[in-house]
């Protein structure tokens, strides 16, 4: 392995670690800032449609076009 190659790996070593920790502190520090609260219990009213939120219950899906 040259020293070019060598070196390469490196900072390719060093860019993964630099994202790691920022993902990392991301995830760990960022639901402070948003005040998200995590109990030890889930509500029972998640349904898992993401696409959802924030959309009011009584919508109906947009019309189906015709077919041409």
């Amino acid at each position: 392995m040259s020293d070019t190659e060598r070196l390469r790996s490196t900072g390719r070593l060093l860019a993964g670690l630099a994202w790691l920790v920022l993902l990392l502190g991301v995830w760990e520090w960022g639901s402070d800032r948003a005040e998200v609260r995590q109990g030890p219990v889930r509500p029972a009213t998640v349904t898992g449609d993401m696409a959802a939120v924030g959309r009011p219950m009584t919508d109906s899906p947009p019309p189906v076009p015709s077919g041409r």
